[in-house]
């Protein structure tokens, strides 16, 4: 399986913290798990998902890095309060 990181702070926080497990293989068959929090940081026009996480705690650690990293504006979505509200 092979990661796609974007930009080097991205890659930094990925080394820092490990990687996300986003999907799983069950007899060679890839199925994707959704995970509960993740963090997104922009800075100008442009907006990255930094880390996925099933860990409330380990997504802060990763929203207070990025913030120290300067991005503008670094938040955590909780994708499961998402899909309930529509």
């Amino acid at each position: 399986m092979e990661l796609k990181k974007s930009g080097a702070s991205s890659a930094f926080l990925g080394l820092l913290f490990g990687c996300p497990r986003d999907c799983s293989y069950i007899y060679g068959i890839e199925i994707k798990v959704m995970s509960r929090y993740t963090v997104f940081a922009s800075k100008g026009n442009e907006t990255r998902k930094l880390y996925s996480t099933n860990d409330y705690q380990g997504a802060m650690a990763v929203e207070h890095t990025a913030k120290q990293l300067g991005y503008d504006e670094v938040y955590i979505c909780d994708n499961l309060m998402e899909i309930m509200v529509g």
